[in-house]
């Protein structure tokens, strides 16, 4: 069996490893950037300290350097939920069927609340690293001295933000959906003895029951199992490639020699059919994710993509 001190010793040795294969990262990309037979030791220590700055930056809630940033944004809906707020509607004669589906609906939304609570500690996250980012650039000159990296993460970030903002209010707007029939259902009261003769409540449940069934089954069950795809999909239909490409991409830094980028100008999309038959309609892409702007070459529009 191995020991406590043996344990430790090839962890220790684990990190060192890390540690130097990390600085020599820094050193190629500072040397790429600026030669050793052009600028001074001197330039190239000061460099390799402002992006050792920048890197911890970057990653100062999450290594987006070397994970996926679409890693940030996946949330699963949590194994065990509770019908908060449940024993309020049990004292109010309110119909059984309808009673039952109140508590189905209390689950789900308890789900969806800690989907809200996840994404605000996100949007928090990538604001205050986007903030402090931008800050430090002001003062140290990230842009200036690395203005590539800069340029991509600040957009990677931006990006992340947008589509994060998407997503929670998303989610509200499922937990309003959730409370609209809620509402409803606790006005359906339990039939009387005349209701059971002339079968009287029996309609109206079973149209509110239909209804609540075709947004369990449609759309929450997609909120609920898609988790972080769910935020993709916000962009609209025609950008979902060009959220991917985003969220998919590598840090440059982590991928000097391996990946190469090239800037797309904005472009009309034609409109085409997907594999799975559904048909996606003409649109502009510009690498804003905002279907509602058409951005120009000339107003910043464009985006980098893999080669």
């Amino acid at each position: 069996m191995y020991t406590v001190g043996f344990v430790f010793a090839i962890a220790i040795l684990f990190l060192m490893a890390n540690w130097l294969n990390n600085e020599r990262k820094i050193t190629k990309f500072v040397e790429k950037c600026y030669p050793p037979d052009i600028f001074s030791r001197k330039d190239i220590k000061h460099k390799r300290t402002l992006l050792k700055r920048m890197n911890r930056t970057f990653t100062l809630h999450f290594n987006f350097i070397k994970r996926k940033g679409k890693d940030f944004l996946r949330w699963s809906s949590p194994f065990f939920t509770r019908a908060e707020g449940f024993e309020v509607y049990k004292d109010q004669n309110i119909h059984d069927a309808a009673l039952a589906k109140i508590k189905q609906l209390l689950h789900i939304k308890y789900s969806l609340k800690k989907g809200v609570s996840f994404y605000s500690d996100r949007i928090s996250k990538l604001s205050f690293t986007l903030a402090l980012l931008e800050r430090e650039s002001e003062l140290y000159g990230y842009e200036e001295y690395f203005p590539y990296i800069y340029q991509k993460r600040i957009h990677h970030l931006q990006t992340l933000l947008k589509i994060a903002i998407s997503a929670k209010k998303n989610l509200e707007d499922k937990i309003a959906k959730c409370d609209e029939f809620i509402h409803t259902l606790s006005l359906e009261r339990k039939p009387t003895f005349v209701d059971y003769i002339i079968d009287f409540i029996t309609a109206p449940i079973s149209r509110v029951f239909n209804m609540i069934e075709g947004f369990i089954t449609g759309d929450i069950n997609k909120v609920l199992k898609s988790g972080s795809l769910l935020t993709i999909s916000l962009t609209g239909a025609g950008l979902v490639a060009d959220a991917l490409d985003v969220l998919d991409a590598i840090d440059p830094f982590n991928s000097l020699d391996s990946i190469d980028f090239v800037h797309v100008d904005p472009h009309e999309v034609s409109g085409y059919f997907r594999d799975d038959g559904t048909y996606v309609d003409p649109y502009w892409r510009d690498g804003d994710h905002n279907p509602l702007t058409t951005l120009t070459k000339e107003e910043g529009g464009g985006y980098y993509r893999r080669v």
